[in-house]
């Protein structure tokens, strides 16, 4: 997220003089309207029933989409070390950041809800899944201390790649910042075929 912010805010200085300033803003505005496109829409199929233990699966088919478009982005455009591979013109831009876009934010709410199943139960006490069931009001307190634990990290996690990011832009040229994207979204999909699911909080709200 942090790259793909980093790259549409430079639009202007990756773009130039290719497409002027007003071209430039669309292409900006689109992405804004994908991603929040992208999360809404992800982030109701995520609640239903047939996709409810399904976010691993989801997550890394979202990244994967989002590397296809990031890629088709990062090819269509000159950088210090090669030309362009892929033709482009500024609607086939349009597209590879609309759809791009919108794939990687329609990650955000799968994070969130993988994080909540991957913490729960969050409290020491409450750590017997069976003991959870029997107990409407013990579920609550745990879900609510897993959506506390999650979204601290998730928080945590972000801002520490925040400062990490910064300190890295520091050295890289704007004209790599295409690359960086698609690197990094290399690496999260790696990353995600890492994680070990387990789904105790659907468990138990199905069970309750």
């Amino acid at each position: 997220w942090l790259t793909c912010d980093r790259s549409v805010g430079r639009f202007d200085i990756i773009l130039e003089p290719a497409y002027s300033q007003t071209e430039i803003g669309w292409l900006g505005f689109a992405a804004l309207i994908s991603s929040t496109a992208g999360g809404l829409l992800f982030g109701f199929l995520g609640d239903m029933k047939p996709l409810r233990r399904q976010f691993k699966l989801m997550l890394f088919v979202l990244l994967l989409m989002t590397l296809v478009f990031f890629g088709w982005f990062w090819l269509s455009l000159p950088s210090s070390y090669m030309e362009e591979v892929l033709p482009s013109n500024y609607s086939s831009l349009l597209i590879a950041v609309s759809l791009g876009s919108f794939f990687l934010f329609g990650c955000s709410p799968l994070y969130y809800e993988l994080g909540i199943e991957l913490t729960f139960p969050a409290m020491v006490e409450l750590q017997d899944v069976e003991t959870i069931q029997a107990n409407e009001r013990s579920f609550t307190h745990s879900l609510t201390h897993s959506v506390l634990v999650a979204g601290g990290i998730i928080t945590t996690l972000n801002n520490l790649g925040c400062l990490v990011y910064l300190v890295i832009a520091l050295f890289v040229p704007e004209t790599l910042l295409n690359t960086l994207m698609v690197l990094t979204t290399i690496i999260c999909c790696l990353m995600i075929l890492l994680i070990v699911e387990r789904y105790n909080r659907a468990i138990v709200e199905h069970n309750l």
